[in-house]
C-alpha cells in the first residue's frame, strides 16, 4: 500500500509500545498522524520478523517537522514525561531552540 498523495511516511514503529510513543510525541507537537500496520501487534505481540511494524504518517506540510521530532527524540534531546519538556542535561533555555 502507498502512501495517500498529501501524506508522507515518517517512522516505522516495531510494535504497539513504540508506535504509541511516537504517536504521542507527535500529538503533543500538535502534528496530526495516522498509521497502519498488522493487527497481530495487538493479537499476539509479535515484534520479530517485521510482523508488528507500524507504518506512522503525516500530513507533508508537517513531515519535516515530523522527522526532526523523531530524530530528537532518538537522540534523547527531548522527554515524553512530566509535559514532554526537556530530558535530563538539557538548560531550560535551550529546550524552546529544539526542533
Amino acid at each position: 500500500m502507498t502512501d495517500a498523495p498529501d501524506e508522507i511516511l515518517v517512522h516505522l514503529a516495531q510494535g504497539e509500545l513504540e508506535l504509541q510513543l511516537v504517536r504521542d510525541l507527535l500529538n503533543r507537537h500538535s502534528i496530526p498522524n495516522r498509521y497502519q500496520g498488522e493487527a497481530l501487534r495487538l493479537t499476539h505481540g509479535f515484534t520479530a520478523d517485521g510482523l508488528a511494524t507500524v507504518r506512522i504518517f503525516v500530513p507533508t506540510e508537517h513531515a519535516e517537522r515530523a522527522q526532526q521530532i523523531i530524530a530528537a527524540y532518538d537522540a534523547g534531546e527531548l522527554a515524553l514525561e512530566e509535559g514532554d519538556g526537556p530530558s535530563e542535561g538539557t538548560p531550560r533555555e535551550d529546550w524552546k531552540n529544539l526542533p
